[in-house]
């Protein structure tokens, strides 16, 4: 794992296809509008947050070899603009994003059945 204190704004996809709907129907055109959760997280509680929501022994490991020296430490939205216009804000709360996103894989892996081979 690289950085794992840099932080960013993590948006459950929903709301952001809600906000890109709301800004294409009720935005001004040639504006620039902001999503996202504006909150920000760390690479380091995401994973923790997601190992959480497992039965498994996860131990988080930096590896210096995957930092980038040009790695900016934060990013967040500022989405006051489309909300002033749209009344948008992002609504799907973080840990039901990864509680969501966790169970769909869960599901994909098990509906997969082994690969036969040819004798």
């Amino acid at each position: 794992m690289g950085a794992l204190d840099v932080s960013r704004d993590l948006s459950d996809v929903r709301d952001i296809v809600r906000g890109h709907y709301l800004a294409l129907t009720q935005g001004e055109p040639g504006e620039v509008y902001n999503l996202g959760s504006e909150q920000e997280r760390t690479t380091r509680a995401l994973l923790e947050a997601l190992i959480s929501l497992t039965k498994l022994d996860v131990r988080i490991v930096q590896d210096p070899e995957r930092l980038r020296p040009s790695e900016v430490a934060r990013v967040v939205a500022d989405c006051r603009k489309l909300r002033a216009r749209t009344g948008w804000r992002a609504k799907i709360p973080f840990e039901q994003s990864l509680r969501d996103l966790l169970d769909y894989w869960r599901g994909q892996v098990a509906v997969k059945k082994p690969c036969k081979t040819d004798s």
